[in-house]
């Protein structure tokens, strides 16, 4: 809604470092217009608004429960920033995310982030201890009913897995902030 919207407009402008987001939807899911009373702001309107302040530098989110990293801005590395997706451990892979940030004497800043599995395995035995129930949870989540083709999915079950470049990677901005 319009209130938040300018919460976060003057938060993002008023930073005196780097800005950070993280959020439950990522940018590209913020198309809902409706609203029985007021206006709501969606994608369009939001990306140009955080475009506009250089101290933003990524948003992580998680709601498509996926691996997915894109780059959102004109000038790659330069004019914009990272939005980073991240699976959830409720839906196959059953993977987190660490993510080290640290900026260099150019003031360059990089993001390193690699994929964390946990430490159940495949065999749940009687699923009585936590990494059995882990494992047991594990190939439970690799049953993604809601993405069968006979309901109409448009990908199948490695769209969660992500690309090698949503995953285990490197990522530079060139800011002297």
């Amino acid at each position: 809604d319009v209130e938040q919207f300018e919460w976060l407009e003057r938060e993002v402008a008023n930073a005196d470092r780097p800005v950070v987001l993280a959020s439950h939807h990522p940018l590209s899911k913020m198309f809902n217009g409706y609203a029985p009373t007021g206006r709501r702001v969606c994608v369009d309107e939001i990306q140009e608004m955080l475009l506009k302040y250089p101290k933003l530098i990524a948003w992580f989110a998680g709601h498509e429960h996926r691996h997915h990293i894109k780059w959102v801005g004109a000038e790659k590395e330069v004019r914009g920033f990272w939005q980073i997706e991240t699976a959830s451990h409720a839906d196959w892979p059953q993977q987190s995310r660490t993510i080290e940030i640290v900026r260099d004497s150019a003031g360059d800043i990089y993001f390193g982030l690699s994929i964390v599995d946990h430490a159940g395995g495949s065999g749940y035995g009687d699923a009585t201890s936590p990494l059995e129930i882990a494992a047991l949870s594990r190939v439970l989540s690799a049953n993604i009913w809601q993405k069968r083709a006979e309901l109409g999915a448009s990908h199948d079950v490695n769209w969660w897995c992500g690309r090698a470049s949503d995953r285990n990677v490197i990522l530079k901005i060139h800011r002297a902030l």
